[in-house]
């Protein structure tokens, strides 16, 4: 019946006059970056390859609900390409198109809200909106194709691409476009910006034509009007990567296509023509980037550039002067940019030119200063003209008014005077660029010839540029994992191309973000919980415990090495392994739930007597040992399948007033803590908190029974109880209301003498609840420490609540979050700072400063589970071992220089 239906969909658009064209045709004219993923590969797959750590910041990625989109349909939907497109002035989304022969009108009402418009027309086409619990898409099907976004103007502009204006005026009914009749045949649409035949599966092509768009979304508005237009003459063009061979960062490779005819002043700077490189014996070695450009001298001055002064009037009057001014100029030029100079808080640049004769146009500046037309301050002129800033800028300098100076045979132009001044200094020392090891290296392994380079440092550029951008440009994002790059351009001769590399690199010595320390192959097997680090083997550095899924309880040392092993057999492991003095003589017990039994080892791995202790019922719980009944002896305590709550004495036995029946099976922890004056155990069944004494005797008014399941494990906090639900509400249970603003719509029961309280804290279920006190924040009037409560979402936003039911802080990941979400603080690269960090649900690991909600994008990029951070050796920087698809593998993150 499907196959039917898709045929007469197909059948309605053939009709219609719309004319079947490669998926390329749906790429709007703005979109500035399109990959191509390997044929066949998964959203999961596709969250873990290099480029999505970079897709990420600069667009809204959806694969969240992409994925529970695909969940829902079993046929196949083949992902063609995610093309970064404008969503905003001054953001971008990203669009996937993938190939099916699936109806989308058949599955959309799946994800449809009731009673609330769910898809309107565009042209002859539907769009549908899609209701997932990680938010909402749009979707569209056209030939073989969907096309899908997070924004219906996203998907209108891909359907304009395709289809064509005709059709977008002749049925345009609820769209808000205006309504015509169809004139023809579907031929107004553009050519695609990418030609089918030349892209394939596994690429990664940038709208080079688009670049200007792109950059102006990420600096202020009065910055604007500066990048507009110059990226003219560029089109699409194929990236490659590959890692250099040198080892450390990562090579990008292309072959650029010009027009010529259109090109921008900066378009034919870059790809001019070809010379040796002879500007870096001039640029400090302090510089925050630069580049060395060529452009062809005019020789007549052109009054569009001239300016109202006399010195332009002169040389518009006497255009043989200006002549030999433009035939003692080199086609070679620079732009240098400094992140600190002299007392400039927000950097400073200057631009210089190479000179074919220097003395000459030397001679004319000394003759000028004579004159009165330009000003000599002590070794330097202060200039005002239009015609020399187009003359000595090679078009692009921006300064109306400047100082020149000279320095060997170049000539250098900026707006403060020490700064010209500086060159000379530095090159008479040999503080410039032209001696740096690692520039020569990357210079020395490229062309001998090149029409422009391009050199920057990723610290001092990304200060130099902070000032001018937006505050949520993603600066961050686009520097990481390397402390530099050089760029070099190369026109191929008797032709409209050119060749593009760009070399990143790390400098020698530098403290790289993390590195790794081992990998633990666990081959298919998988971990059943998060690992615990303890010291197992009286070392002085702690081990990685963990228990898998196939049974083996495993420790690992600092170094990597297997020092421990053993196993549970058939009995399938629940929760993590602890370590506990089980003896009270110091020496250390190895436990593990597992099935029916608990397990108990010593450090040789041999079993304790009496153990394993045989429970008779489903374990569900993860494995508490503690001293319930208050003697110096520990008890075992567990939550099993027949919805009974145990505490076992040495022998397997309960002791007295045990177990105790529940309403529901306890699958989170059980907790042991002194409450109200006494010692309790207090555990979660489906949607009610529990609470015994020693002797088994409940809590005066429990059980307390809440709205919705809780999804935490149990908190004690203050004498009060604390908890998130299944509905989205973070719990608080107490004899007195903890939070007696009405103003924070909370939700107010009273259950005895009893009353619990509820803030919505999200749409979604909190799966998580984590304390951790006096974190350090920061408001407009300074800073503060507050007790924080971390909450994670199952749609994967990270809430940061005080005890006041204040929202401090929220973070979100652009994915789900699952069980194996568990959120840390931790000062993650010791810059006494706290953060927070967690896996999503596709693997990757997520992290923010909470004092400044600073996003850290240096992490290890592995898709991993179950990430635990501790600082194994002592020495104050934090080992993160995870469970990644090469087994448990540990890195160490370093300390922030």
């Amino acid at each position: 019946m499907r196959s039917w239906v898709g045929f007469v969909v197909l059948l309605v658009l053939s009709c219609s006059g719309i004319k079947q064209q490669p998926w390329t045709s749906l790429l709007p004219e703005d979109a500035r970056w399109v990959i191509t993923p390997q044929q066949g590969i998964s959203l999961q797959q596709l969250s873990q390859e290099a480029y999505m750590r970079l897709l990420e910041p600069v667009s809204s990625v959806p694969l969240a609900a992409l994925d529970f989109v695909q969940q829902q349909i079993p046929s196949n939907l083949d992902l063609k390409a995610v093309a970064v497109v404008r969503s905003t002035s001054t953001r971008n989304t990203s669009l996937w198109i993938f190939e099916t022969d699936v109806d989308l009108g058949e599955w959309a009402p799946l994800f449809y809200e009731p009673l609330t418009q769910n898809n309107y027309r565009l042209g002859t086409v539907d769009i549908h909106r899609f209701l997932t619990s990680h938010g909402s898409l749009y979707a569209a099907h056209i030939h073989d194709y969907w096309i899908i976004s997070s924004y219906s103007g996203v998907v209108e502009r891909s359907l304009a691409a395709y289809m064509g204006d005709d059709f977008l005026r002749s049925d345009s009914k609820g769209s808000g476009l205006e309504e015509e009749a169809v004139s023809g045949g579907g031929d107004g649409a553009d050519a695609p910006l990418i030609d089918p035949d030349r892209i394939k599966p596994a690429e990664q092509w940038v709208m080079l034509q688009n670049l200007d768009e792109w950059a102006e979304q990420f600096f202020q508005i009065r910055y604007r009007p500066s990048i507009q237009s110059k990226t003219n003459g560029l089109s699409a063009v194929n990236i490659q990567g590959v890692p250099n061979e040198s080892g450390g960062g990562f090579e990008l490779r292309a072959q650029l296509s010009l027009s010529d005819s259109s090109a921008s002043t900066l378009v034919r700077s870059l790809t001019h023509s070809n010379y040796p490189v002879e500007l870096d014996r001039y640029i400090a070695s302090n510089a925050a980037g630069f580049a060395i450009l060529h452009y062809p001298v005019r020789l007549s001055p052109s009054a569009q550039d001239a300016g109202a002064s006399s010195l332009d009037s002169l040389l518009l009057s006497e255009p043989e002067l200006f002549k030999g001014l433009a035939l003692s100029t080199a086609e070679e030029f620079g732009v240098v940019s400094y992140a600190e100079s002299g007392v400039a808080a927000t950097g400073e640049f200057l631009f210089m030119r190479l000179l074919q004769t220097p003395r000459i146009v030397q001679e004319q500046f000394e003759q000028w200063a004579q004159l009165g037309l330009v000003r000599k301050v002590d070794q330097s002129y202060y200039v005002q003209s239009g015609l020399l800033t187009a003359l000595f800028g090679g078009g692009l300098a921006p300064f109306e008014d400047f100082y020149v100076n000279f320095s060997g045979d170049a000539i250098i132009m900026a707006t403060r005077k020490g700064l010209v001044e500086s060159v000379e200094a530095d090159r008479r020392r040999r503080r410039v660029v032209y001696y740096e090891d690692r520039y020569r290296e990357l210079l020395d392994n490229g062309w001998e010839n090149r029409s422009a380079i391009a050199w920057f440092s990723s610290n001092d550029f990304s200060q130099f540029l902070a000032p001018m951008l937006m505050p949520e440009a993603p600066l961050q994002a686009l520097f990481q994992g390397f402390d530099g790059a050089l760029m070099q351009v190369q026109r191929i001769p008797q032709s409209n191309r050119a060749r593009f590399v760009l070399n990143t690199f790390t400098r020698e010595g530098q403290v790289q973000p993390y590195e790794e320390r081992w990998v633990w192959p666990l081959n298919a097997d998988s971990l059943v919980s998060t690992p615990v680090a303890v010291d197992v083997m009286g070392s002085s550095t702690q081990e990685v415990l963990a228990t898998t899924t196939n049974g083996s309880v495993i420790a690992v040392a600092f170094d990597g090495t297997e020092v421990f092993r053993v196993q549970t057999g058939q009995d399938t492991p629940v929760g993590s392994p602890l370590v506990y003095d089980w003896y009270g003589n110091g020496q250390k017990i190895i436990m593990q739930a597992a099935g029916t039994k608990i397990y108990a080892w010593n450090t040789n791995g041999s079993l304790l007597p009496q153990f394993p202790i045989e429970v008779g019922e489903q374990i569900t719980t993860p494995l508490l040992v503690s001293d319930v009944l208050r003697n110096g002896i520990p008890e075992l305590v567990i939550g099993t399948a027949a919805r009974s709550v145990h505490v076992l004495d040495g022998r397997g036995q309960n002791v007295r007033g045990w177990p105790q029946k529940v309403n529901a099976a306890v699958r989170s922890t059980i907790l042991h803590t002194q409450w109200e004056g006494e010692w309790v155990l207090v555990a979660h069944a489906e949607n009610s908190v529990h609470s015994w004494n020693s002797r088994g005797e409940m809590k005066d008014g429990y059980p307390v029974f809440f709205p919705a399941p809780l999804l935490s494990d149990p908190l004690i906090y203050e004498e009060q109880w604390r908890g998130t639900g299944a509905d989205g509400f973070f719990y608080a249970l107490g004899t007195e209301p903890n939070w007696p603003d009405s103003s924070l719509q909370t939700l107010q029961l009273q259950q005895d003498s009893l009353q619990i309280q509820g803030v919505s804290v999200s749409t979604a279920p909190l799966i998580s609840l984590t304390l951790h006190p006096s974190v350090l924040l920061r408001d407009s009037t300074g800073f503060y420490r507050k007790d924080l409560f971390g909450m994670v979402s199952e749609s994967g936003a990270i809430f940061l609540y005080t005890d006041e039911a204040e929202l401090a802080a929220s973070f979100t990941m652009g994915q789900s979050a699952t069980a194996e979400s568990d959120l840390r603080f931790v000062d993650m690269d010791g810059d006494n700072n706290l953060d927070i960090g967690l896996a999503g649900n596709f693997g990757r690991l997520f992290a923010w400063t909470i004092s400044t909600q600073e996003r850290l994008f240096e992490l290890p990029t592995a898709s991993m589970r179950y990430p635990m951070f501790a600082d194994l050796n002592g020495d104050g920087q934090q080992e993160l071992v995870a469970l990644t698809r090469d087994g448990l593998r540990c890195w160490t993150l370093n300390r922030v220089p």
